[in-house]
């Protein structure tokens, strides 16, 4: 049987895996964190990097400025990784 997504779930999935404009699909090198999970049941895993502009007072006030993710799995990973 035949896996059935919805329409936004599709583009979602599309517009990542073909690195669309405003997607954040990929690695960023260098990142200041990466936080990984990944599930052995279902078989999918996800890296997600991000970079962080610090405030040179209040490390409350650090804000995350670029973020990307890497995810190995299903159509519906991916889109949701994206989303």
């Amino acid at each position: 049987m035949a896996w059935e997504y919805s329409d936004k779930v599709l583009q979602l999935f599309v517009d990542a895996v073909k690195g669309k404009a405003g997607t954040h699909m990929g690695e960023i090198a260098d990142p200041d964190g990466v936080g990984e999970y990944g599930s052995m049941v279902c078989g999918d895993a996800l890296r997600f990097f991000f970079r962080v502009e610090r405030h040179p007072t209040d490390p409350a006030l650090d804000l995350i400025v670029q973020a990307r993710f890497l995810t190995f799995g299903c159509t519906s990973a991916i889109a949701s990784s994206e989303a």
